[in-house]
């Protein structure tokens, strides 16, 4: 490349001899600049894709040496990891971003409280949980619902997120925080952007530490799980996570079997409720 570059011209080559520098042309100025240098040997190589199969021309479009746009974008899309397949959309970046306050229309709340047990301190329950009353958001924000909570239940789960200050699986809680993990409630109210839920739709968390001991609450529609209304008993959807777990024990070691114990939830007769909603072929 460096010779080729040289005595390319008289005016290259009497260039280099008086100043030792290496006059480029547009065209090889482009070529070093251009994905980094990927592209710089690129018109000294003999292509091969007029006699080649096209297995080889793969082969060779995508060697170091004969490198091309295909092969840029194969090498970007590698590099992306799992997320190679996404397709990004309007809502994916909304959803990773955020949407700039002022581009929509937030949706008004009445004035109203959410009465919430609320975890101050680490330590065992009757010390760090307390009972307060806070206000409710002025409006919802952009894929935000307003979310009445009908039934919370008290796991080990709970207790230990108390008793730990907020530690729960690989995330953490600062103090003070909600308390409860799990709980069934109402859409009472959706914000813009939201897409999935309606006004009077079960909704669960699907995620942790959101904080279902209080009676209303203002989440993102992105952190629920829509449930069908009627298909289990409202008290069983509370146990939402515990009845899922319940299916998979049975499903995955068909050889347990369910025994009556002091602890609610290690007793689960509901299971043929679990297993009809988790499962469609039993609906």
């Amino acid at each position: 490349m460096f010779a080729r570059t040289v005595i390319a011209s008289l005016s290259s080559k009497d260039t280099y001899d008086k100043t030792g520098k290496i006059q480029l042309s547009v065209e090889e100025q482009l070529r070093q600049s251009f994905g980094r240098g990927n592209f710089r040997n690129a018109g000294s190589v003999q292509s091969t894709t007029a006699s080649a199969t096209l297995s080889e021309q793969i082969t060779v479009r995508q060697s170091p040496i004969e490198q091309s746009h295909t092969a840029g974008f194969d090498a970007w899309l590698r590099a992306r990891g799992d997320a190679a397949g996404s397709v990004f959309t309007a809502d994916t970046i909304a959803d990773k971003y955020g949407v700039v306050k002022g581009s929509y229309t937030s949706i008004a709340l009445p004035s109203s409280e959410s009465y919430q047990v609320k975890c101050m301190k680490a330590g065992p329950a009757q010390e760090s949980l307390m009972l307060v009353s806070e206000p409710l958001p002025a409006a919802l924000e952009w894929g935000e619902v307003l979310v009445t909570l009908q039934l919370a239940p008290i796991n080990p789960a709970d207790l230990y997120t108390a008793r730990t200050g907020g530690v729960y699986g690989d995330k953490q809680s600062a103090v003070p925080f909600v308390a409860g993990h799990d709980g069934v409630g109402v859409v009472t109210k959706v914000g813009e952007g939201v897409k999935g839920l309606a006004h009077g739709d079960w909704v669960v968390p699907a995620v942790t530490h959101l904080g279902s001991w209080r009676t209303l609450a203002v989440w993102k529609e992105a952190d629920l799980l829509k449930l069908p209304k009627g298909t289990l008993p409202i008290e069983h959807a509370a146990v939402f996570r515990e009845l899922c777990l319940a299916y998979r024990l049975l499903e995955d070691h068909g050889n347990l079997k369910v025994y009556l114990t002091a602890h609610p939830f290690l007793y689960m007769p509901q299971t043929a409720q679990a297993r009809r909603l988790c499962d469609p072929e039993c609906r």
